[in-house]
């Protein structure tokens, strides 16, 4: 994307669409409270804020079908990251064997796509408030390592698992400051 001169590169994820969306409302305020004569600062595009803090509105559900081992161990073996990400989730989300459901994800936290690092992350915090079980010993430092993690969807459903452990199962993560 180029950037005309006096523009910088913002980047935003959901998490702080609200804060831009109070930021678009509200003009900025100077050192001593005051509005700066309306205007937002230069810096700011408004449109382009709006369009990325509300792209994730266009996302559409969709359901996780539950799926057996055999057809979760299929999708490990196809490797293909779209398949993968539901495979994880379903694995997660219907744990009939908790430990299994768990080793799955363990073998996925650490994939090169991060759609299926991140559900696999996440497959930790639906295990830990269906099954109300995991082994800390593994899954601890997977979800504080997912906290660290270059990408931002992953780093979320990092937060989300974090949230679930600590609820479910009384555990205490380390988190970045």
């Amino acid at each position: 994307m180029q950037l005309k001169s006096g523009e910088e590169k913002i980047n935003v994820d959901w998490h702080q669409s609200t804060l831009i969306a109070q930021q678009l409302i509200q003009p900025e305020r100077n050192q001593l409270g005051f509005h700066s004569q309306g205007r937002m600062p230069i810096s700011i595009r408004p449109a382009r804020l709006i369009q990325r803090s509300t792209a994730f509105m266009n996302l559409k559900y969709k359901e996780i079908a539950r799926l057996t081992p055999s057809e979760i161990e299929s999708a490990i073996l196809r490797n293909e990251p779209r398949e993968l990400s539901r495979a994880v989730l379903a694995a997660a989300l219907y744990p009939d064997d908790p430990q299994w459901a768990q080793a799955i994800c363990v073998r996925l936290f650490d994939h090169a796509n991060a759609n299926v690092r991140g559900n696999a992350v996440l497959g930790f915090g639906h295990i830990a408030r269906i099954a109300r079980q995991l082994t800390e010993e593994w899954v601890k430092p997977i979800i504080e390592t997912a906290l660290g993690d270059p990408d931002s969807y992953v780093r979320g459903h990092a937060h989300s698992a974090a949230d679930d452990v600590e609820f479910f199962l009384n555990w205490q993560v380390n988190r970045p400051r």
